[in-house]
């Protein structure tokens, strides 16, 4: 996994014009998806020898088109914000974006098992972010199911566990809490040491179709 250096003096260091904050935290967020995709591939192998026997079909209520990536979103709200020299950061993560960064995810790991074109990250307002990730077997369709609740700890970005499911069938939290949590926590880990020399975030709020993540610049370019 490649590593993010960290400027010790930002305000210091100007860069060049082709060593933008927009470049690093894009270069940083592609070289580091594929920890994401592989996590997810084993979660769901994992699910399909578990509970494939007793899983009847279900898909989400709410269905997401893959829209532009966050890997090419976040950077140029980055740059345009650092632009107008204010002190305070928005970033909106909408669930269009965020479903085709997953999709590039798990396309990246070559992984079978999981239906690419069908995977999508939903955002439901005031209540959680569910990842829908379907299976590929002969069975009848199914898919995990993996909401989580964004928080803001430590000036970062974080995704609590609240639920699990394979199908409509819902796994009780003792049976996965403590083995997913901390691979989610892994997974939030490029996005923040990405962004860390430049902001630190103070609020995230679920609306409808988007995260939007508030947060305080710390340089300026």
């Amino acid at each position: 996994m490649a590593r993010i250096e960290l400027i010790a003096d930002p305000k210091a260091a100007r860069p060049s014009s082709s060593d933008t904050p927009s470049t690093r935290f894009g270069a940083a967020l592609r070289r580091k998806v594929i920890f994401w995709g592989v996590s997810l591939t084993l979660l769901c192998s994992a699910a399909i020898f578990l509970f494939l026997a007793i899983h009847r079909a279900d898909t989400p209520d709410h269905l997401v088109a893959a829209g532009v990536p966050v890997e090419e979103t976040v950077p140029s709200q980055i740059s345009a914000q650092i632009a107008r020299r204010t002190d305070a950061i928005t970033l909106t993560l909408e669930e269009s974006s965020l479903t085709a960064s997953a999709r590039q995810m798990i396309e990246k790991t070559g992984a079978t098992i999981v239906d690419i074109e069908q995977t999508q990250v939903a955002v439901i307002a005031g209540s959680e972010v569910e990842f829908y990730l379907p299976l590929v077997q002969d069975a009848p369709a199914a898919g995990v199911t993996i909401a989580v609740k964004p928080v803001i700890e430590e000036g970062g970005l974080q995704f609590k566990l609240t639920r699990l499911s394979v199908g409509s069938l819902p796994l009780p939290r003792w049976l996965f809490t403590w083995s997913l949590q901390a691979v989610i926590t892994q997974a939030t880990a490029p996005f923040n040491e990405a962004i860390r020399p430049y902001a630190q975030l103070t609020a995230v709020e679920l609306s409808e179709g988007s995260l939007v993540i508030q947060g305080t610049l710390i340089v300026e370019e």
